[in-house]
């Protein structure tokens, strides 16, 4: 009864920690959309931004500004790419994770069938060692009613002997 519980308890844990997984894997696709989204603008204002330098050629200022804002963006840029690299690695390891939870659940099932198994088969066992224990008792009346008979079988062998001549007992 306590090894069941005990199942249970370990498939309701494993369970939690699936669903903390998914519930984490699906925040990582959120931060993973929006920083997409950033790439993609940060991109476009970078092409906005060189075409502008390009029509504005007297304005030098600007220029050195823009490229000091393409440089951080760059930066900016990089960063994002490692954390966007970061978090398919998270999701391929959180993949992983589910997989072997989903396995270690499998698992708890199979454990539980045998153990199934192995009670009903202990249950046969001590059904049939209830009957054994009942014919041992019914063997041992028997063969304290034979000791019984077989002394008075002695008994009156012995008598036998000493009517016939020439018989020792």
């Amino acid at each position: 009864m306590w090894k069941r519980m005990v199942l249970y308890v370990v498939n309701a844990g494993l369970v939690g920690l699936l669903a903390q997984q998914i519930l984490t894997t699906s925040y990582l696709g959120k931060i993973d959309v929006g920083l997409r989204s950033s790439l993609q603008s940060t991109k476009q204002l970078s092409t906005v931004e060189s075409s502008i330098i390009q029509k504005n050629h007297a304005l030098a200022g600007l220029a050195d500004t823009t490229r000091t804002m393409r440089e951080q963006l760059a930066e900016t840029l990089q960063v994002t790419q490692s954390i966007n690299q970061n978090i398919h690695t998270i999701d391929n390891l959180n993949a992983a994770t589910l997989n072997v939870n989903q396995l270690l659940v499998g698992l708890g099932h199979q454990s539980q069938a045998h153990l199934s198994t192995i009670a009903g088969q202990l249950s046969q066992l001590t059904a049939t060692l209830q009957q054994m224990n009942g014919q041992l008792n019914l063997l041992s009346s028997v063969i304290q009613a034979d000791a019984a008979t077989l002394h008075d079988m002695r008994a009156q062998t012995a008598v036998m002997n000493s009517k016939v001549p020439g018989v020792t007992p």
